[in-house]
């Protein structure tokens, strides 16, 4: 029976064979599209709705050897999930990732953890993978006509939360004309083509209702971004994906029901299952979303870099931390499935480096080291390739 794998919302999910090499690894992640098998058809939509998770992807992996394979250790929920190290040990351990002229800017103002020189909506957009700024400029003119529009609405006059609503119901009319798509992370999706998933649309509300004066922030619960709005008295949490979310707001039993069916868990009442997140940990979201997207590829290295540009400006992110572990453990399979074992070997000292408690890259480092032996003797034979 194959190694049980967690997905993005806790529940459990069967692990996926990796082709004829054995390996299998689960897909509990933000923003994957999931190749898993479910009991039930609603089971798959929620999956395939999950768009951040607390759950780390992960590596359960059998490599293939003349002795019976190890069955690699899960990080995922109901095990001890390892806190990320400092982003200067990461660096240091695999070299700092090489950013474009405009990233460097936006990573620089980031340091201190805080967006000075670049708002919200430029920063999404260079995570996004912009960085003409030419394009960038724009975007920015195409938003500030979407202010205008709703500036001649007078929704300034309105109280605040009206003045959400109006917001709200102005990007599910005029904006989210493509509709909901789990791959459209990229806030530039909605610009060309009006379709968003629960980050993008997070983002652009923040940026549009911070721009009205309203306190708006990000908020990450398990396998879901959404926003609160932060009022005199109260707080509202908002749910983007939801068109008739204002019309729920007394309707507590409703709202819940909504957030379940997006989820495919009910989260409860206890504040642990929420996270506030800043501006700069909103726009981390989209480089792990771009990350868990090459790592499916097998872009190993540039999903790589993408973790490593998550950690760098969320340093606390578990979910990252976990991916960046498990890319440095399939792309070390991958190497060694081509008979490339230096390379593999390698990857896996350098995530034995980062975590030697991941007991994966333990075995793995085992089994690898003995097929390269066993490679080198069977040359030396001469029964080897010539």
């Amino acid at each position: 029976m194959p190694p049980q794998a967690f997905s993005a919302g806790g529940q459990h999910v069967r692990a996926s064979l990796n082709r004829k090499n054995g390996a299998f690894f689960g897909k509990g992640v933000l923003g994957m599209r999931m190749k898993l098998t479910s009991h039930t058809e609603k089971f798959r939509t929620n999956v395939r709705r999950f768009l951040l998770a607390t759950s780390a992807l992960l590596a359960f992996v059998l490599l293939s050897s003349s002795t019976p394979p190890l069955e690699a250790a899960s990080t995922g929920p109901g095990h001890p999930q390892a806190k990320p190290i400092a982003y200067e040990n990461i660096a240091a351990t695999l070299g700092e990732v090489p950013l474009s002229r405009v990233e460097q800017k936006l990573f620089d103002d980031a340091a201190d953890g805080y967006l000075g020189n670049h708002d919200l909506l430029t920063a999404s957009l260079i995570a996004g993978g912009i960085d003409d700024p030419y394009e960038l400029d724009l975007h920015q003119i195409q938003f500030d006509g979407w202010v205008e529009e709703l500036e001649r609405q007078a929704i300034r006059k309105l109280p605040e939360t009206r003045r959400a609503e109006a917001i709200f119901h102005f990007m599910h009319t005029r904006l989210f004309h493509g509709g909901y798509a789990l791959e459209c992370t990229n806030v530039f999706h909605i610009f060309q083509t009006g379709r968003y998933n629960c980050v993008s649309g997070t983002i652009l509300y923040c940026c549009l209702a911070n721009r009205f004066g309203l306190d708006v922030r990000g908020r990450e619960i398990t396998g879901h971004a959404m926003c609160r709005l932060f009022l005199e008295n109260r707080a509202i949490d908002i749910e983007v994906t939801c068109p008739r979310w204002f019309e729920l707001l007394d309707n507590p039993k409703r709202q819940a029901k909504v957030i379940e069916k997006t989820l495919g868990y009910c989260p409860g009442d206890s504040s642990e299952n929420f996270r506030d997140v800043t501006p700069v940990e909103l726009v981390a979201t989209i480089y792990y979303n771009r990350g868990v997207d090459l790592l499916l590829n097998q872009s190993f290295a540039e999903a790589l870099a993408s973790n490593q540009k998550t950690l760098r400006l969320d340093p606390e992110s578990k979910t990252a931390w976990g991916n960046l572990l498990a890319t440095l453990n399939n792309w070390a399979i991958h190497e060694a499935d081509q008979c490339h074992y230096a390379k593999a070997v390698e990857l896996l000292q350098a995530g034995m480096a980062l975590q030697p408690q991941f007991e994966t890259f333990q075995s793995n480092y085992a089994h690898v080291t003995r097929r390269w032996a066993e490679a080198q003797t069977t040359e030396s034979n001469g029964d080897g390739p010539n």
